[in-house]
């Protein structure tokens, strides 16, 4: 009865170490594809020292190839069911090496600078099948075996029944006909594969694949005791890890480069889609503010010799500076070397800012990040080094990015000379930690009449995970707000612009407010999209709502910043504040 009582808990201790593996395989996965919702992901977490990262990243990978790789041995195996039964040595195992993936996931640390980024929609949408097919191969892969066995399961089952186990047969069912190792061409796809490649996903996957070459040395070792020459002859036969329609060598070879090649054309796709506007690189600057090392980077064209103008701009939440470059389709950029542009892209903590909601539950609002301080002081450095008005500084913003220009404009307005808001409106003064009054500075508002997350209409908002980020004020009211808070300022009549995408279910309307003979606020409505940033090259996920390529983010950008005038200064005139009010 003792022994029964011990075999039923074998059996649950299987199936928790088989829960530990699922659930570290789904965690792994949306590390891998920088699901917002997690701590950390492979680019995205704490930010720290180039060296330090990379010296815990290459400790951690050492870790899980020295753990799944040792335990994995017979020697070992012998060894240690001196100490565990017979029936739970591959639970153990299993649970063990769930352990370190997640570990592995919850203590890297980022290396975000990228080494390639996809910006076409269709080369897009084939990484992320190539990802997903990955997945689907490496699971499948192991039910062509026996699933239950590999994972622990059948051998508790088999104690508590009091049966033996069936020796392990060799099998050339599925993908095994095909290459020898099936499971690491699927696990090797998911670390390589991506849309965009970082220096961290870089070095992850590289120590990935040298963990694979390793394994399969030992492996091998283990089957050919276990099978002898039936699996000599296997080996013989059919490749490890790419496969080849034939057995000779000049096939083999031939072969191996047809395999090859579409790797080169994904790599060669991605890197001739990732831009960086006229060949610019990005310059990693550093502000240290209240004690924490925050960055940007900065892009200032070479040809520029003296910059006029500096513009912000700040991502969303879940992003990073190279995330929003793309999702702006490298417009500011473009801009920039036309018009004698520097453009920062400053990065949040953990891909979020502090800004005026209450009810966010991004990192930055519940470690009370002091974001404003943090933008203040980059501006103020940045201008000192190439000598640019305040007046001349625009902050613009996406989404949670949006929502912070609108607090810096309201808690530091002589910093700055303008703010252009995307996908964000004012939070309703009971959801809001800023001032209630509304400071005299010029604005552009781009808004999807479709936002999922931010009703034009006002009231709840939420985030994509349907969390909950407060109430906001309708965006006509937060218009009417921002407009009333000029001196003198004349609204003028609204206008359809001209159809440009050929996709007529959407259009864009733009309605200006005058002052001083410029432009004092400027509102586009995205009728027909959603919480998108409007430009031509690519779009946002399909979640987000349906994209606008009526007008271009960059150039709309730009026509506003130009659109003032000498009068449209902070602190000439325009002084004046407005309650917020319906």
């Amino acid at each position: 009865m003792h022994q029964r009582h011990q075999n039923r808990a074998g059996v649950a201790f299987s199936l928790l170490a088989y829960a530990s593996f699922a659930f570290s395989l789904v965690y792994l996965v949306g590390f891998l594809v920088n699901f917002h919702a997690l701590p950390v992901t492979v680019d995205r977490g704490p930010a720290g020292a180039a060296w330090l990262a990379a010296a815990i990243d290459f400790l951690l990978i050492a870790a899980f190839g020295i753990q799944h790789s040792v335990m994995a041995r017979r020697s070992f195996k012998k060894r240690w069911v001196r100490y565990v039964p017979a029936s739970l040595e591959r639970s153990v195992y299993v649970l063990v090496s769930s352990i370190v993936t997640l570990l592995l996931c919850l203590a890297w640390r980022p290396l975000p600078d990228i080494v390639w980024s996809v910006v076409a929609i269709p080369t897009n949408y084939l990484a992320w099948a190539a990802f997903g097919i990955g997945l689907a191969v490496l699971i499948a892969a192991s039910f062509q075996i026996d699933h239950w066995e590999l994972l622990g399961l059948r051998q508790a089952w088999n104690a508590l029944r009091g049966t033996s186990g069936k020796d392990t047969e060799f099998t050339l069912r599925g993908f095994y006909r095909f290459v020898r190792h099936p499971i690491y061409v699927g696990w090797l796809l998911l670390f390589w594969i991506t849309p965009e490649m970082s220096v961290g996903h870089l070095v992850l996957a590289a120590g990935m694949t040298v963990y694979t070459l390793v394994a399969i040395r030992f492996e091998e070792r283990d089957l050919v005791h276990e099978h002898g020459p039936q699996y000599l002859e296997y080996r013989q036969r059919v490749p490890a890890l790419v496969p080849r329609p034939m057995g000779n060598r000049r096939a083999a070879a031939r072969s191996r480069s047809m395999c090859i090649l579409p790797v080169i054309v994904c790599i060669g796709a991605a890197l001739g889609t990732a831009r960086s506007w006229a060949g610019e690189a990005a310059e990693r600057f550093t502000v240290t503010i209240d004690g924490r090392e925050r960055t940007a980077y900065i892009v200032a064209p070479a040809a520029v010799a003296e910059p006029h103008r500096l513009v912000l701009m700040l991502h969303g939440a879940g992003g990073n500076a190279d995330r929003i470059r793309r999702f702006t389709a490298f417009g500011l950029e473009q801009q920039a070397e036309a018009g004698d542009w520097v453009v920062a892209y400053p990065e949040g903590i953990d891909g979020t800012w502090n800004d005026c909601r209450k009810a966010t539950p991004y990192p930055a609002r519940r470690l009370g990040v002091n974001d404003v301080g943090f933008l203040t002081a980059l501006t103020n450095t940045l201008r000192a080094r190439y000598g640019i008005a305040a007046a001349d500084v625009f902050v613009a913003g996406f989404s949670n990015g949006g929502q912070m220009a609108i607090r810096l404009a309201v808690e530091q307005p002589g910093v700055i000379g303008g703010i252009v808001v995307v996908a964000a409106q004012l939070p309703a003064p009971e959801d809001s930690v800023c001032a209630a009054r509304i400071p005299a500075i010029r604005s552009m508002w781009i808004n999807g009449s479709e936002d999922p997350f931010i009703p034009p209409g006002g009231g709840p908002s939420v985030g994509p995970d349907g969390s909950d980020l407060g109430a906001v004020l309708p965006l006509a009211a937060t218009i009417r707000a921002f407009a009333e808070a000029g001196t003198a300022v004349t609204a003028t009549p609204a206008r359809t612009l001209p159809e440009f995408d050929g996709d007529r279910s959407t259009r864009v309307v733009r309605s200006d407010w005058t002052a001083g003979g410029g432009v004092y606020l400027r509102q586009y409505v995205l009728h027909g999209s959603g919480h998108v940033v409007p430009q031509r090259e690519t779009e946002l996920p399909s979640i987000a709502g349906h994209g606008a390529g009526d007008i271009d983010f960059g150039e709309v950008v730009a026509g506003f910043v130009n659109a003032g005038s000498p009068g449209l200064r902070a602190g000439r005139g325009l002084a004046r504040s407005a309650e917020l009010s319906e």
